[in-house]
Parts: structure tokens; sequence; C-alpha cells
């Protein structure tokens, strides 16, 4: 059983006294964090934990002490752990000791936080798409509609120009102010497009990608990021699906791959730009020609078919894994 509750992984198994005097200590939590457990047995939580961490954890252990299962998170050391306390009753029926249970949950709470964020700029992107969709559909109404008797009042200064120069030069008039009025409705929907796309942020590309590799990437895995050409000539459309398939990318090599070299880089000439996202991790057997690719492989699809662009993939079992994403500039 000791050998067992040695080999416990990513935490350690504890149990204490009603002074909080460590009676064992056994895990593999404890060799990372540079403990032995003859370094713990004996001792109470006040002689080797800073003063706010053993009275943050004595209202739970009180609790496990008169009988209740608890489950807490206890920040120590620039880590998070979960905790999860019980009592142990003994024959009499009486709660002298508790177990506790510690488990170093940091890289899952990194991973959820990250993965918040990056839905949080999703919902982000999303929502400022449709913002210029509907600044868009207000510029082509508002100003279509304006024309629309910028062009009646043109017709009818023909009509009137022979028989009635007066009431011509009222049409004419007229066509003049509607067309001023058409411009300037034109400049301020674009000054209010434009805002929207600088309000959005992550337009980026390079900017937006470090993050990514920077945020989401484990110390164990080395990523690299490299960038050639000129993204400023690329549409913000084309540069928000680019980072999105590559975004994606990222993730299942992050998720899925093994991998310790994890690269992504992005090339840009006169015609198209190009991301490229690869790793050296243990790879997969692809799907035969003309199945169709579920889940994280078909949103990479999808997105880039979306703006007539391409995704493929390149892969094999132990061989690490390769996907190329393409757009023309001109997608609209």
């Amino acid at each position: 059983m000791r050998q067992l509750l040695a080999n416990f992984p990513n935490g350690s198994v504890n149990v204490f006294d009603r002074d909080l005097r460590y009676l064992l200590a056994e895990g593999r939590g404890l060799e990372e964090e540079g403990l032995r457990p003859e370094m713990l047995v004996g001792k109470t939580i006040e002689e080797l934990f800073p003063k706010e961490s053993a009275d943050f954890v004595w209202p739970f252990y009180r609790r496990a002490f008169a009988g209740e299962d608890v489950e807490f998170e206890l920040p120590l050391g620039g880590r998070t752990y979960n905790i999860f306390a019980a009592p142990l009753r003994e024959e009499d029926g009486e709660v002298r000791t508790i177990i506790a249970v510690a488990q170093d949950i940091t890289e899952r709470k990194r991973v959820q936080a990250e993965r918040e964020r990056l839905l949080a700029r999703e919902q982000k992107a999303r929502a400022a798409e449709e913002e210029r969709k509907r600044i868009s559909r207000e510029l082509h109404d508002r100003v279509a509609h304006t024309m629309v008797l910028v062009n009646h009042s043109l017709q009818l200064y023909e009509a009137y120009r022979e028989r009635d120069p007066e009431k011509a030069q009222q049409k004419l008039d007229i066509a003049k102010r509607m067309s001023d009025e058409a411009l300037k409705e034109t400049r301020d929907l674009s000054r209010v497009l434009r805002a929207s796309e600088r309000e959005e942020g992550g337009l980026e590309l390079e900017a937006a990608l470090s993050e990514v590799l920077r945020e989401a990437v484990p110390p164990q895995i080395e990523g690299k990021l490299s960038f050639v050409g000129d993204e400023g000539a690329v549409s913000d459309r084309v540069r928000e699906q680019l980072f999105l398939v590559l975004r994606e990318a990222v993730r299942n090599a992050i998720s899925h791959s093994g991998a310790s070299r994890l690269s992504v880089g992005v090339r840009t000439d006169r015609e198209r730009i190009v991301g490229v996202v690869e790793d050296d991790g243990r790879g997969f057997e692809r799907k035969p020609l003309g199945r169709t690719e579920a889940g994280g492989l078909a949103y990479m699809a999808e997105r880039a078919s979306e703006l007539g662009g391409t995704c493929s993939i390149e892969s094999a079992p132990g061989e690490g894994t390769r996907v190329e994403t393409s757009f023309p500039l001109d997608s609209a």
C-alpha cells in the first residue's frame, strides 16, 4: 500500500491528526516539489507552510474533522492544488484523523483559462464581424436609397430642361443636395466601419499568433513563429480566417501530438498568404480519400473554404503532422 501511495501521480496523499500534524505524506507530487515524506511527517502545517496558507486550509480541515467531505482549491507557491479531505472514522465512530488528497491542477487551470480567453476572443471576433456586416448593409441601403432619389431628380431635370428651366433647376439642385448627402453618409459609415475593425483587436496576425504560442504552448514544447512578407496587404477577413485555422492547428498539436517542437510559419507574396503549423509528434493515420474528416480537421477545412482558401494535412504515425492553409489575397 505504501508503494502504491508513493506512486500517486501529480499530487500527494496525506493523513493529519487534529493538530494538522502530518502522520503520512506520500505521492509523486512531493518529489516534484523537492520534498520527501520524512521532511513532512511529524510536523504541522503551521511549521511547514506560510501562515496565510495554514489559515486558509484550517476551516476546510475543521469541517472534515466534523465528519464532512470537503473539496477546495489551494494556491501555494505559484501553483494551484485541488484538495479533497474526508474523515477517517475509527471503530468507536470518532474522527481523530483525516485524509487529504492533493492534486496539482496548475496546468489544467492554465489550459482552462486559455480556452476561455480564446473563446472570448472568438466571440468578440464574431460580434465584430456581425457589426461590420450590419454597417455594410446599412451603407448599401442608405446610399442606394439616396442615389435612387438622385437619379430620379436628374431624370426630371432632363424632362423639364427645355419647357420649364426654373423647375429643371430645382430638380438639379435636389440631385446635387442628395449627392452630397450620399457622400456624407458613405464617409460616416465607412468611418464607423474602420473604427469597429480597430476596436476588434487581433487583426495584427503576427501579434495574435505570438500570443497564442505564448499562452497555449506548455513549457515542455518548444514553440517557434516566423513571418515572411507584408501582412498589411492581406484583408481583415482573410487574416481573421487564417488566424482561426492556424490557432485550431496549434490547439490540435498541443492536445494530441505529444510533440516536443511546434512551429508556425506565415508567408505572404503578391498573390497568396500561406500559413503552416508543423510538429514532430506522434502523427496519425489519415482517413482514406473520399472519407469526411471530423472535429478540428473539418473545422479548419470549413474555415479555409469560406473565402476560397485551401487546407491540407500531411501526417503519418511516428512522423509528425503538417497543416498548410492558403488564401488568395483578393478573397472577399
